[in-house]
């Protein structure tokens, strides 16, 4: 949880209640802690693809525990904070690639958990 979004916090304390997002006022900062984040929580072995900064390793098998989890950096918790990035793109064309790229990888993980 340390360099989970601090968004979240907030939202857990709100016992995860409904609402309007919270106002990202640096959507480039909130990717980059949510990218950080997401790379903290799963396996070890989905490690980063070189140095390629936001990617992991989409091969291998193991533990999908770490992600798979109710917890403080829970699923539900990562599908949050990906409407959060969204709706804070406003539209933003060239923002929204790298939001589709952390999509896509959640979609991938998703895949493999269930």
């Amino acid at each position: 949880t340390k360099v989970r979004p601090k968004e979240v916090s907030g939202w857990i304390s709100r016992a995860r209640s409904g609402g309007p997002s919270p106002a990202i006022i640096d959507v480039f900062s909130f990717a980059s802690r949510w990218w950080t984040w997401w790379e903290e929580i799963n396996p070890a072995w989905r490690a980063r693809m070189g140095n390629v900064a936001k990617r992991l390793a989409k091969e291998g098998e193991g533990d999908w525990d770490s992600v798979a989890s109710t917890g403080p950096n829970g699923l539900l918790n990562i599908l949050i904070c990906l409407r959060w990035w969204y709706d804070a793109l406003c539209g933003d064309e060239g923002g929204m690639a790298e939001w589709k790229e952390a999509l896509e990888d959640v979609e991938w993980a998703l895949e493999r958990i269930w």
